[in-house]
Formats: structure tokens, sequence, C-alpha cells
């Protein structure tokens, strides 16, 4: 399966699980429900994690995997419950975008010696 591939399933899958954690938070009825629900859909991400991590090498697999998943949630919860995000925030989300990218691809050749 391709890079882009497992990315788009391990981000969906995560912020799917994540909306359901936060689902489970404002409907106490559905908390049960919704809290297996979050907690399945992050075990069989991290499947894809596992694979992520098969591909990319240690330090830009983690920089993509939890600093694309903490901007995309967010994100979402902006989206779909209107969680206020101000203007220094919004700067945090996009510094740790700058972040992810200079680990992503501004990477040295090894040294041969």
């Amino acid at each position: 399966m391709s890079l882009y591939v497992l990315l788009f399933i391990f981000f969906f899958l995560q912020i799917a699980a994540q909306l359901c954690f936060k689902l489970g938070a404002v409907l106490p009825n559905w908390f049960l429900t919704f809290f297996l629900s979050g907690n399945a859909l992050g075990i069989i991400s991290i499947i894809f994690m596992i694979q992520l991590h098969k591909i990319l090498t240690p330090h830009v697999a983690i920089a993509v995997i939890f600093g694309g998943i903490f901007v995309l949630t967010q994100l979402m919860l902006y989206l779909i419950f209107r969680a206020h995000v101000n203007y220094i925030q919004w700067g945090g989300m996009a510094l740790i975008l700058i972040g992810i990218l200079l680990v992503a691809f501004c990477v040295t050749p090894p040294e041969i010696s």
C-alpha cells in the first residue's frame, strides 16, 4: 500500500476516534457506545501506524503521524463543533505544520564512512 493511502486511512481512523470521544463527552447517554467505538477505531489505526513506521524513518514517522493528527483533529473539532481557536492557536498549528514539512522534506543524506 502506498504511503499516501496509509496516511489517509490512519488520519481518517484517528479523527473518527477523536470525534467519537468528543461525542461521548457531549452525549452522556451514548458515552459507552462512543467510548467503545473510539477505542476500536484507535486500535485499528495502530495497524496502519505500524505500516507507516515500516516506510518512514523514525523521526519522520513521529513528526508526520503525531503532528499531523494533532493539527487535523483540531481542524475537525473547529469545523464540526465550532471549537474556539484564537489567532495564537492558529499560529501554533501553522508552526506545527511547518515543523512537519521541515522534518519530512529537509532530509540530509547519510554520511558514508
